[in-house]
């Protein structure tokens, strides 16, 4: 019986493994050149021994079955940890309500940790499994603590110096922008802290993506907690009273889109002088013409006199 098993599991295994024509090959690197990864759309939905880890089993079946928390803190065998890594996307796509509540919990550690991996390859499919995550499950599915930490580990992948690694991290942060909850407290108080991140790429990165979701959202903002809300308040104040020209014009923009919603006692919950300043700031006309070469040759002869 036991043989059988392991056959059986082989043969799961190698249904990951030999993906079909479809699957990506990005040639990353020396490493990863052989490398496949398997799309969305050709994930195996064939994952028993994965799915007993879901359900109840005794202890007698427990070591028949494919360990693959062990295998994805296996670091010296990086292709176990990949293959953990479809399995996982495949227990995402196919069993998302089990996989989110009880398989993921116990495998955040490792899979975060993997993001960070030395190996290329690694990095880039838990990226895969991040973006897939947010393609299928609502944000209130996930712990609210993870929330904050997935962002983190996303935008600093997004200043990757690895081309291929910082796209797949937008691709994710992309797919966070779009989820049916994308307006929830704990992804806007996340990228709320990451605006003032000592990294400027990484402020303006997150900065622009908190804009899209106000935006694409505008009409949902009375959705968010009293605390959410005051709290994105207070970050575009700030953002409007900084020195990035960048988080300034996206920040009065957001700024116009909440007054648009919810009129003069929007920014209540500020001090005067703060209110006063985004309402100067969101009154201002858009000037988009630019001034020719023979103003700024007057303006120049203007200051030397």
């Amino acid at each position: 019986m036991e043989q059988q098993v392991k056959e059986e599991l082989n043969i799961d295994l190698k249904m990951t493994q030999n993906v079909s024509s479809n699957a990506v090959n990005d040639g990353s690197s020396s490493n990863s050149a052989s490398q496949v990864y398997i799309t969305f759309e050709d994930l195996p939905q064939n994952n028993q021994f994965v799915y007993e880890l879901i359900d109840e089993v005794n202890e007698q079946n427990k070591q028949k079955v494919f360990d693959i928390k062990g295998e994805l803190s296996n670091s010296n065998n990086w292709k176990a940890q990949f293959t953990a890594l479809d399995q996982l996307r495949a227990l995402n796509k196919f069993r998302s309500e089990d996989f989110i509540t009880k398989v993921f919990p116990k495998t955040f550690d490792l899979v975060i940790a993997l993001i960070d991996s030395i190996r290329s390859n690694l990095s880039k499919n838990a990226l895969l499994l991040v973006k897939e995550i947010f393609l299928v499950n609502k944000l209130s599915a996930l712990e609210p603590e993870a929330i904050p930490i997935i962002l983190r580990k996303l935008f600093d992948k997004a200043i990757s110096d690895k081309m291929f690694l910082k796209q797949e991290a937008k691709n994710a942060i992309l797919q966070m922008e779009k989820n049916d909850e994308a307006l929830f407290d704990c992804n806007l108080g996340g990228l709320s802290e990451l605006c003032f991140d000592k990294n400027a790429s990484i402020c303006e990165l997150a900065c622009q993506s908190l804009h899209n979701i106000i935006i694409q959202n505008k009409h949902n903002i009375d959705k968010l907690s009293v605390d959410a809300y005051n709290n994105l308040i207070a970050t575009l104040s700030k953002c409007l009273e900084g020195k990035r020209a960048l988080l300034k014009k996206l920040a009065k923009e957001m700024c116009q889109a909440i007054h648009q919603q919810k009129g003069d006692n929007a920014f209540s919950s500020l001090s005067q002088p703060e209110q006063q300043q985004i309402i100067q700031a969101i009154s201002q006309p858009k000037n988009d013409s630019k001034p020719s070469f023979r103003d700024f040759l007057a303006q120049k002869k203007k200051d030397q006199i």
